[in-house]
């Protein structure tokens, strides 16, 4: 979050730009980022469900979280670019606030839903969260779910089955689209905007 409060000027001027975007969609990305700024944020993400229906109407984002840099680059890919040090310079503040302890506890912590940010941390422990899985999720998330899979020292047979079942049966029905929260039953009908 910025250090100094934004003016009523300048909210009036986001909240000008998201009504805005009702009318015209293809805007989202541009109000996105001028959240992201307003705030000083390095990423912003936009997410509508329509849970009467199953389906998703809208995600936007703009930035990207670090963890994705670190495996699309050990694919061979990278990208550059200015902000790039300060995003993994913030991830790391961030995570040094959150001692991996927190999540070891018999108690679940909304952290749960987010996993996917401790990826590629060697201090954090996948194994000790075990317990948290419920019917093979953490808090109904694929991508936390994944992070997971993917970290645990012996594969998890009912977690890759309920990412089976995430990407047979979500808003993609098989064709590579993955909800952010499967099944969307346990979440109201929602418009979430998150600025990191």
């Amino acid at each position: 979050m910025t250090a100094d409060p934004l003016s009523p000027q300048e909210i009036s001027k986001l909240i000008g730009s998201i009504y805005d975007c009702a009318l015209d969609p293809s805007r989202w990305e541009l109000t996105l980022d001028e959240m992201r700024g307003a705030f000083d944020g390095l990423t912003a993400m936009l997410h509508l469900n329509d849970l009467h229906h199953d389906r998703l109407l809208l995600h936007r984002t703009v930035g990207l979280e670090p963890y994705a840099l670190d495996l699309i680059a050990k694919q061979g890919i990278s990208f550059d670019f200015p902000a790039r040090a300060r995003l993994f310079e913030v991830r790391s503040q961030k995570l040094s606030k959150i001692p991996p302890e927190y999540l070891y506890h018999k108690a679940p912590s909304s952290l749960l839903h987010s996993l996917e940010a401790f990826y590629g941390d060697p201090a954090f422990d996948y194994d000790r969260i075990a317990h948290h899985k419920v019917m093979g999720s953490f808090m109904s998330s694929p991508s936390a779910t994944a992070a997971y899979l993917m970290r645990c020292s012996k594969w998890d047979h009912e977690a890759e089955a309920y990412l089976r079942l995430v990407i047979e049966a979500g808003a993609g029905r098989g064709l590579g689209g993955v909800p952010s929260a499967y099944p969307s039953t346990h979440f109201e009908l929602t418009w979430v905007c998150s600025v990191t």
